[in-house]
Protein backbone atom coordinates (compact mmCIF):
# COMPACT_ATOMS: atom_id res chain seq x y z
CA UNK A 1 0.00 0.00 0.00
CA UNK A 2 2.84 2.40 0.79
CA UNK A 3 4.03 2.17 -2.81
CA UNK A 4 0.80 3.71 -4.09
CA UNK A 5 0.15 7.46 -3.76
CA UNK A 6 -2.84 9.29 -2.47
CA UNK A 7 -4.46 7.36 0.39
CA UNK A 8 -7.84 8.62 1.65
CA UNK A 9 -8.96 6.88 4.85
CA UNK A 10 -12.28 6.77 6.72
CA UNK A 11 -12.71 5.26 10.17
CA UNK A 12 -15.69 3.59 11.85
CA UNK A 13 -16.84 0.30 13.34
CA UNK A 14 -17.99 -2.30 10.81
CA UNK A 15 -17.23 -5.39 12.95
CA UNK A 16 -19.52 -4.42 15.82
CA UNK A 17 -16.89 -4.66 18.57
CA UNK A 18 -16.90 -0.98 19.48
CA UNK A 19 -13.44 -0.30 17.96
CA UNK A 20 -12.72 1.73 14.84
CA UNK A 21 -11.98 -0.17 11.63
CA UNK A 22 -10.96 1.54 8.37
CA UNK A 23 -11.60 1.72 4.66
CA UNK A 24 -8.83 3.23 2.52
CA UNK A 25 -9.02 4.53 -1.06
CA UNK A 26 -5.61 4.53 -2.78
CA UNK A 27 -5.18 6.16 -6.19
CA UNK A 28 -2.30 5.72 -8.64
CA UNK A 29 -1.98 7.43 -11.99
CA UNK A 30 -1.52 5.04 -14.93
CA UNK A 31 1.52 6.07 -16.93
CA UNK A 32 0.74 6.66 -20.58
CA UNK A 33 -3.02 6.43 -20.05
CA UNK A 34 -4.00 10.06 -20.71
CA UNK A 35 -4.67 11.01 -17.12
CA UNK A 36 -6.50 7.85 -16.08
CA UNK A 37 -5.83 6.39 -12.64
CA UNK A 38 -6.08 3.05 -10.87
CA UNK A 39 -8.04 2.70 -7.63
CA UNK A 40 -7.59 0.16 -4.84
CA UNK A 41 -10.11 0.08 -1.98
CA UNK A 42 -8.80 -1.75 1.09
CA UNK A 43 -10.55 -2.77 4.31
CA UNK A 44 -8.69 -2.88 7.62
CA UNK A 45 -9.76 -4.18 11.02
CA UNK A 46 -8.71 -2.23 14.11
CA UNK A 47 -6.60 -4.22 16.55
CA UNK A 48 -5.57 -2.25 19.61
CA UNK A 49 -3.50 0.68 18.38
CA UNK A 50 -2.93 -0.83 14.91
CA UNK A 51 -4.91 -1.98 11.89
CA UNK A 52 -4.79 -5.37 10.19
CA UNK A 53 -5.43 -5.71 6.46
CA UNK A 54 -8.64 -7.64 5.78
CA UNK A 55 -9.18 -7.60 2.01
CA UNK A 56 -9.70 -5.43 -1.06
CA UNK A 57 -13.24 -4.36 -1.97
CA UNK A 58 -13.82 -4.99 -5.71
CA UNK A 59 -15.77 -2.99 -8.28
CA UNK A 60 -15.54 0.43 -6.62
CA UNK A 61 -14.95 3.38 -8.95
CA UNK A 62 -14.88 7.16 -8.96
CA UNK A 63 -13.22 10.18 -7.37
CA UNK A 64 -13.80 12.23 -4.21
CA UNK A 65 -15.03 9.46 -1.86
CA UNK A 66 -17.24 11.02 0.79
CA UNK A 67 -20.24 10.67 3.12
CA UNK A 68 -19.09 7.41 4.77
CA UNK A 69 -21.50 5.49 6.97
CA UNK A 70 -20.29 2.50 8.98
CA UNK A 71 -22.67 -0.17 10.30
CA UNK A 72 -22.41 -3.84 11.21
CA UNK A 73 -20.94 -5.65 8.21
CA UNK A 74 -21.39 -2.75 5.77
CA UNK A 75 -19.66 0.48 4.78
CA UNK A 76 -21.56 2.94 2.56
CA UNK A 77 -19.78 5.66 0.56
CA UNK A 78 -20.46 8.07 -2.30
CA UNK A 79 -18.04 8.81 -5.15
CA UNK A 80 -18.11 11.20 -8.09
CA UNK A 81 -18.89 9.42 -11.37
CA UNK A 82 -19.47 10.59 -14.97
CA UNK A 83 -22.99 11.08 -16.24
CA UNK A 84 -23.85 10.07 -19.82
CA UNK A 85 -22.28 12.65 -22.11
CA UNK A 86 -19.82 13.99 -19.53
CA UNK A 87 -16.30 14.54 -20.87
CA UNK A 88 -13.83 12.20 -19.21
CA UNK A 89 -12.10 15.11 -17.52
CA UNK A 90 -15.14 16.48 -15.76
CA UNK A 91 -17.59 13.99 -14.17
CA UNK A 92 -20.73 15.56 -12.71
CA UNK A 93 -22.64 12.54 -11.37
CA UNK A 94 -22.34 10.47 -8.22
CA UNK A 95 -22.88 6.89 -7.07
CA UNK A 96 -23.58 5.44 -3.64
CA UNK A 97 -21.79 2.16 -2.87
CA UNK A 98 -22.72 -0.37 -0.19
CA UNK A 99 -19.66 -2.49 0.61
CA UNK A 100 -20.23 -5.71 2.55
CA UNK A 101 -17.26 -6.39 4.80
CA UNK A 102 -18.23 -9.96 5.76
CA UNK A 103 -17.05 -9.42 9.34
CA UNK A 104 -20.17 -8.86 11.43
CA UNK A 105 -22.96 -11.12 12.63
CA UNK A 106 -26.33 -10.09 13.99
CA UNK A 107 -26.58 -7.46 16.72
CA UNK A 108 -25.74 -8.85 20.15
CA UNK A 109 -23.48 -11.64 18.88
CA UNK A 110 -19.72 -11.83 19.19
CA UNK A 111 -17.46 -11.41 16.17
CA UNK A 112 -14.05 -13.17 16.08
CA UNK A 113 -11.07 -11.43 14.55
CA UNK A 114 -9.59 -13.00 11.40
CA UNK A 115 -7.07 -15.63 12.44
CA UNK A 116 -8.23 -15.61 16.05
CA UNK A 117 -10.33 -18.13 17.95
CA UNK A 118 -11.10 -15.67 20.73
CA UNK A 119 -14.45 -13.86 20.65
CA UNK A 120 -14.56 -10.12 21.18
CA UNK A 121 -16.98 -8.17 23.32
CA UNK A 122 -20.68 -8.07 22.38
CA UNK A 123 -21.69 -5.72 19.60
CA UNK A 124 -22.93 -2.29 20.68
CA UNK A 125 -26.50 -1.21 20.24
CA UNK A 126 -27.62 0.53 17.07
CA UNK A 127 -27.50 3.86 18.90
CA UNK A 128 -23.80 3.29 19.66
CA UNK A 129 -22.80 2.33 16.10
CA UNK A 130 -20.23 4.69 14.56
CA UNK A 131 -21.37 6.65 11.53
CA UNK A 132 -17.84 7.35 10.35
CA UNK A 133 -18.74 10.87 9.22
CA UNK A 134 -15.68 12.85 8.13
CA UNK A 135 -14.80 16.01 10.01
CA UNK A 136 -15.71 19.34 8.47
CA UNK A 137 -12.65 20.56 6.55
CA UNK A 138 -10.85 23.80 7.24
CA UNK A 139 -11.54 26.76 4.92
CA UNK A 140 -10.46 26.04 1.36
CA UNK A 141 -8.37 29.22 1.38
CA UNK A 142 -6.04 27.55 3.93
CA UNK A 143 -4.79 25.06 1.33
CA UNK A 144 -4.10 27.75 -1.27
CA UNK A 145 -2.47 30.00 1.34
CA UNK A 146 -0.13 27.17 2.38
CA UNK A 147 0.85 26.57 -1.25
CA UNK A 148 1.82 30.20 -1.85
CA UNK A 149 3.65 30.34 1.49
CA UNK A 150 5.66 27.30 0.38
CA UNK A 151 6.32 28.99 -2.96
CA UNK A 152 7.69 32.11 -1.26
CA UNK A 153 9.86 30.37 1.33
CA UNK A 154 10.86 26.94 -0.02
CA UNK A 155 10.20 26.85 -3.76
CA UNK A 156 7.55 25.16 -5.89
CA UNK A 157 4.98 23.27 -3.79
CA UNK A 158 4.87 19.48 -4.22
CA UNK A 159 1.93 18.30 -6.34
CA UNK A 160 0.65 15.35 -4.36
CA UNK A 161 -0.58 17.00 -1.11
CA UNK A 162 -2.57 19.67 -2.95
CA UNK A 163 -4.49 17.91 -5.74
CA UNK A 164 -7.33 15.43 -6.15
CA UNK A 165 -6.34 12.04 -7.55
CA UNK A 166 -7.67 12.85 -11.02
CA UNK A 167 -5.97 16.24 -11.28
CA UNK A 168 -2.75 14.82 -9.83
CA UNK A 169 -2.68 12.16 -12.56
CA UNK A 170 -3.06 14.79 -15.30
CA UNK A 171 -0.34 16.99 -13.80
CA UNK A 172 2.07 14.06 -13.53
CA UNK A 173 1.48 13.18 -17.18
CA UNK A 174 2.40 16.75 -18.12
CA UNK A 175 5.46 16.74 -15.83
CA UNK A 176 6.78 13.61 -17.56
CA UNK A 177 6.40 15.32 -20.90
CA UNK A 178 8.30 18.37 -19.59
CA UNK A 179 11.22 16.10 -18.71
CA UNK A 180 11.06 14.32 -22.07
CA UNK A 181 11.11 17.43 -24.27
CA UNK A 182 13.20 19.59 -21.91
CA UNK A 183 10.79 22.50 -21.88
CA UNK A 184 8.00 23.89 -19.69
CA UNK A 185 4.44 22.83 -20.38
CA UNK A 186 1.01 23.57 -18.99
CA UNK A 187 1.46 22.28 -15.42
CA UNK A 188 4.10 24.95 -14.84
CA UNK A 189 1.38 27.62 -14.85
CA UNK A 190 -0.57 26.22 -11.88
CA UNK A 191 0.58 28.86 -9.38
CA UNK A 192 1.85 31.75 -11.56
CA UNK A 193 2.82 32.72 -15.11
CA UNK A 194 6.46 33.00 -16.13
CA UNK A 195 9.71 31.17 -15.44
CA UNK A 196 10.68 33.11 -12.30
CA UNK A 197 8.63 34.24 -9.36
CA UNK A 198 8.45 36.70 -6.53
CA UNK A 199 4.92 36.68 -5.17
CA UNK A 200 3.64 39.77 -3.35
CA UNK A 201 0.28 41.31 -2.41
CA UNK A 202 -1.55 37.97 -2.33
CA UNK A 203 -5.28 38.18 -1.64
CA UNK A 204 -7.66 35.20 -1.47
CA UNK A 205 -11.44 34.95 -1.52
CA UNK A 206 -13.56 31.83 -1.15
CA UNK A 207 -16.93 30.99 -2.72
CA UNK A 208 -19.04 28.02 -1.63
CA UNK A 209 -20.47 26.33 -4.75
CA UNK A 210 -21.85 23.24 -2.99
CA UNK A 211 -21.20 21.16 0.11
CA UNK A 212 -18.32 19.44 -1.64
CA UNK A 213 -16.94 22.25 -3.83
CA UNK A 214 -15.29 25.61 -3.19
CA UNK A 215 -13.79 28.20 -5.57
CA UNK A 216 -10.83 30.23 -4.30
CA UNK A 217 -9.88 33.33 -6.28
CA UNK A 218 -6.23 34.38 -5.89
CA UNK A 219 -4.94 37.80 -6.91
CA UNK A 220 -1.24 38.65 -6.59
CA UNK A 221 1.76 40.31 -8.17
CA UNK A 222 4.54 38.19 -9.60
CA UNK A 223 7.69 40.21 -10.27
CA UNK A 224 5.35 43.27 -10.07
CA UNK A 225 3.12 41.81 -12.81
CA UNK A 226 -0.52 41.54 -11.67
CA UNK A 227 -1.76 37.94 -12.08
CA UNK A 228 -4.65 35.79 -10.91
CA UNK A 229 -5.91 32.25 -10.54
CA UNK A 230 -9.22 30.64 -9.63
CA UNK A 231 -8.80 27.29 -7.91
CA UNK A 232 -11.61 24.72 -7.92
CA UNK A 233 -11.36 22.65 -4.76
CA UNK A 234 -13.24 19.42 -4.04
CA UNK A 235 -13.83 17.89 -0.65
CA UNK A 236 -11.82 14.70 -0.15
CA UNK A 237 -12.58 13.15 3.22
CA UNK A 238 -11.90 15.86 5.78
CA UNK A 239 -9.69 17.95 3.48
CA UNK A 240 -9.96 20.20 0.43
CA UNK A 241 -7.97 19.37 -2.71
CA UNK A 242 -7.48 21.31 -5.95
CA UNK A 243 -9.32 19.75 -8.89
CA UNK A 244 -8.92 22.47 -11.54
CA UNK A 245 -7.29 25.86 -12.05
CA UNK A 246 -8.57 28.71 -14.22
CA UNK A 247 -5.74 30.86 -15.53
CA UNK A 248 -6.00 34.57 -16.37
CA UNK A 249 -7.99 34.83 -19.58
CA UNK A 250 -10.28 31.90 -18.73
CA UNK A 251 -8.12 28.88 -19.67
CA UNK A 252 -9.19 25.86 -17.64
CA UNK A 253 -6.08 23.87 -16.86
CA UNK A 254 -7.76 20.50 -16.28
CA UNK A 255 -9.27 20.47 -19.75
CA UNK A 256 -5.99 21.66 -21.30
CA UNK A 257 -4.05 18.87 -19.58
CA UNK A 258 -6.67 16.31 -20.60
CA UNK A 259 -6.44 16.99 -24.33
CA UNK A 260 -2.72 17.85 -24.55
CA UNK A 261 -0.25 15.54 -26.29
CA UNK A 262 3.48 15.28 -25.70
CA UNK A 263 4.80 17.07 -28.76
Amino acid sequence: MLELPWPIAFYGDFTGDGQDDAIVFVYRDIEGAAGNFDLKVALFIGEGSTFKFLRYAPNIYGEQPRQPKFSHGVVELTTTMPRPGDPRCCPTGSKRYSIETGTSLALGTTVPRPGSSQPVSPAPSAAETSTGVARDPRPATDLVKRAYAHLSTKGLPPDKPYFTAGFFALVQKDRRCEQKIGDQRYASTIWFSGQDWKITELTLSEKAVSEGERHVAASFKNMNDLQGRTFVLKRVGSEWRIDDVTIDGGTKLRRTLQISRCV
